[in-house]
């Protein structure tokens, strides 16, 4: 049985003499400007790409921007003024009177 490297080497010798006995095509004297034609005369027939997908893009690249922008604001407020975000809960929770709703 042969090691993985002794496969590894036959392969690569198979590969080595494919390579080599490969006919080449005949190149023409200024085949490099051949095809630059041709990729010229591909690129006449074809339309110009556009994308139509720029406003969507554009729309959810500002949407993260304003979630983003309205957490900050939100955390923002909630560190400066702790006071009276308490403050307002508590003012709410005397008006409705929830113990007396629960009680009676």
């Amino acid at each position: 049985m042969r090691t993985p490297d002794e496969r590894l080497e036959k392969l690569e010798q198979a590969l080595i003499e494919t390579h080599r006995a490969r006919q080449m095509p005949p190149w023409e004297g200024r085949w490099d400007e051949s095809v630059m034609q041709e990729i010229r005369r591909v690129a006449r027939r074809q339309p110009p790409v556009r994308r139509n997908d720029d406003v969507a893009h554009l729309v959810w690249r500002t949407a993260g921007f304003a979630a983003a922008l309205a957490v900050l604001l939100v955390v923002l407020l909630m560190i400066v003024s702790p006071k009276f975000a308490i403050e307002e809960s508590g003012l709410v929770a005397e008006e409705i009177h929830l113990s007396s709703l629960f009680l009676e």
